[in-house]
């Protein structure tokens, strides 16, 4: 007697390197189950490419390096943040990295009052006068402890970011996707991937994605509202804007947008160039472990040490060539901000000579300009970091979509299940009665004269029993839509013979 149990499986567009799960019977209603048809596992063979499907004929064919590095990065933010869990850490990391930001708005504002309101000769007016004391002493007081508030508010909001642990969800999640895939892949990618390759993918490349590639896209925003911060307390401290203004504020992020599309290709290029000579140096210290004893026998120790220097040599040769690359980088920023305090300072030094602006109002512009050109700087970098994070994000795509087993397996299956049915129609039915034992299509004429009738029949139920519980487990792997599964159900002793 047979059962048949179909369980729908829900479509949808998230990447899983290969699901599996597992089903078990429980409480049978008028059969006894089987040691080992009572349980199923079940893998589910996924069509969806890393890190989504747009794009998905060039990922699956391994031309990920045409597709612009900017899509395939939002792609992947896109990617991670389906998770609900890192979606939800990510939220209120973002809103802890903004109160820094006020936080640092606090202090440039208690700096301007200390000038202005408590340390000059003529006090100006300020929106804080009926809330503050009157003596100078006092205010130096209040002044000072104000400023301790925001330490204590960011060092509460920074633990409860560092409890989150959002950079550890997301490695573990791409580290158990990539062995996952690994463990599925067919004979093909397996003698493609070394163990050097998953080593380094594992080690190397998912921590330096997750850390350049998505956590620095809250530094990005962190420093990105920084400077919008600023430009919002330079608008409300100046009397007159002008078009000068707007030029500086536009002109960093403007060149270095410019300078960073310009560069990118060869910082790719030369970052990539560096992880392959360091997976290559991996592959031969490998070798030599593995080989040991050959290497000794045969007298190959001076070539393998030669061999071992000159991937060494290779591998630094690469890593100073993208460091020197990657300084004249870093570079280019303060450059811009120097450029900017420069042009602020030729143009408004006249104003404070001529007592249109106070000092205090001069030196909080000075110190807004270099703070906007401090998290331009800042910005520009977490732009490079995103930038480094190319070339693991490409070795990842690369080893995310490899060919797989499962469909090979599938039809594997399903023949062996085919033939169990076959198998099974063959063989002889045994009918037994209550009063009477009537065996069919089995000649046992001889067996009868040595047995009892009562022996007969335990053994008889025996045999039976043992043929039942060591017939193979029938499983059959469907497509994304459905599964199936088929168990095979004993009839309990206790029910009529059929």
């Amino acid at each position: 007697m047979f059962k048949i149990l179909e369980i729908k499986l829900i479509e949808n567009e998230s990447f899983e390197a290969t699901l599996e799960f597992g089903i078990r019977l429980v409480m049978p209603w008028n059969a006894v189950l089987g040691n080992y048809l009572s349980v199923c596992r079940v893998v589910v063979a996924d069509d969806d490419t890393f890190p989504t499907n747009r794009n998905h004929d060039l990922l699956r064919r391994d031309r990920a390096a045409e597709i612009h590095p900017m899509v395939l990065w939002k792609e992947y933010l896109r990617m991670t943040l389906k998770d609900k869990n890192v979606r939800k850490a990510a939220t209120y990391n973002l809103l802890t990295d903004q109160v820094r930001n006020f936080s640092y708005l606090w202090q440039v504002m208690l700096t301007k009052y200390l000038i202005d309101q408590v340390l000059a000769d003529e006090i100006q007016p300020f929106f804080t006068d009926p809330m503050m004391p009157k003596g100078r002493e006092e205010r130096v007081w209040v002044t000072l402890g104000l400023s301790f508030v925001p330490h204590a508010v960011m060092l509460l909001l920074n633990r409860m970011k560092a409890e989150r642990r959002i950079q550890g969800m997301v490695v573990n999640q791409l580290q158990g996707q990539q062995i996952l895939k690994y463990l599925n892949y067919n004979e093909t990618s397996r003698e493609y991937v070394s163990t050097s390759d998953l080593a380094m993918a594992i080690t190397r490349d998912v921590p330096e994605l997750v850390e350049h590639g998505f956590m620095g896209i809250f530094q990005l925003v962190e420093n990105l509202g920084l400077v919008l911060v600023l430009g919002v307390l330079m608008l409300a401290q100046s009397t007159e804007i002008s078009a000068l203004t707007f030029i500086l504020f536009l002109l960093i992020p403007i060149a270095m947008l410019i300078f960073i599309y310009i560069r990118h290709p060869e910082t790719e290029r030369r970052d990539r160039l560096v992880f392959r000579r360091q997976t290559e140096m991996l592959i031969l210290v490998h070798q030599v472990t593995d080989n040991t004893r050959l290497i000794c026998d045969y007298f190959q120790k001076p070539q393998t040490i030669v061999g071992f220097n000159d991937r060494v040599a290779a591998c630094n040769r690469a890593t100073t060539l993208a460091t020197m690359f990657r300084v004249t980088n870093q570079e280019f920023a303060p450059f811009m901000t120097t450029i900017v305090i420069t042009v602020y300072v030729a143009s408004s030094y006249s104003a404070v000579v001529d007592k249109v602006i106070t000092i205090g109002e001069f030196l909080t512009f000075v110190a807004v300009w270099r703070s906007i050109g401090g998290a331009y700087q800042n910005a520009y970098k977490d732009m490079l970091k995103v930038q480094q994070a190319a070339a693991p994000l490409l070795n990842i795509i690369h080893y995310m979509n490899l060919p797989v087993d499962t469909l090979e397996r599938l039809e594997v299956n399903r023949e062996l299940l085919a033939d169990g049915f076959v198998a099974q129609s063959q063989v002889h039915h045994l009918d037994l009665n209550v009063g009477q034992l009537q065996i069919h299509h089995l000649s046992i004429t001889r067996g009868l004269s040595h047995l009892t009738r009562r022996r007969f029949k335990q053994n008889i139920r025996r045999i039976l029993s043992r043929f039942m519980e060591k017939t193979s487990t029938l499983r059959t792997l469907q497509g994304p839509k459905t599964a199936a599964f088929c168990w095979r159900v004993r009839p309990s002793p206790s029910s009529k013979a059929s």
